[in-house]
């Protein structure tokens, strides 16, 4: 079965075809923020995943370029669904304005109670994006990861250190959400 990467809330699943697999999402009832690290293809589908069932969502690029292409993706998918009668225009632009952009991890994820990891499968770039995550996420925040299964090297923040001076395992970010 297929494995939907959207947090929902437990409230909002009884609008899931019958198909999708239920499960009991009430310790993450509270996410109300979510940043997607890396807004490309599968990112921007996230964000806009997310933005779609009442979450306040920041996508993060390094680039305009990619935010650019990550806005119009969404303006299709949201154009797409007003005309297959799924949104009204109203619902529509309620779902763009919950999506925010940023080109700094510090700008997006400063109010992140979840965020979503989905930067290239390079063990490099994915150890960077930990560390940087290490240092600007609060401290409640949920990590989510899109990837195959992590090295503790990269789950554990290997060589990284936050300004509370607690060891990276304490970290509550590091409660990792799996992904079927």
């Amino acid at each position: 079965m297929a494995c939907y990467t959207t947090i929902i809330t437990t409230e909002a699943q009884k609008f899931l075809p019958p198909e999708f697999e239920r499960c009991n999402m009430s310790e993450v009832d509270h996410i109300k923020n979510v940043t997607i690290v890396g807004i490309g293809t599968q990112g921007s589908m996230i964000a806009f995943r997310n933005a779609l069932y009442g979450k306040n969502v920041t996508g993060y690029s390094r680039t305009q370029p990619s935010i650019d292409t990550c806005k119009n993706k969404i303006d299709k998918w949201l154009a797409h669904f007003i005309e297959e009668g799924k949104l009204t225009k109203d619902e529509a632009d309620a779902v763009r304005d919950r999506i925010h952009y940023a080109t700094t991890l510090e700008e997006a994820c400063k109010d992140a109670d979840l965020v979503v990891e989905n930067v290239p499968e390079k063990i490099e770039v994915k150890q960077a994006v930990f560390k940087q995550l290490d240092e600007v996420c609060p401290k409640h925040c949920y990590d989510a990861a899109l990837s195959l299964p992590r090295p503790s090297s990269v789950q554990h923040g290997r060589g990284s250190a936050r300004d509370d001076g607690h060891p990276p395992e304490q970290h509550a970010h590091r409660r990792i959400l799996r992904f079927r």
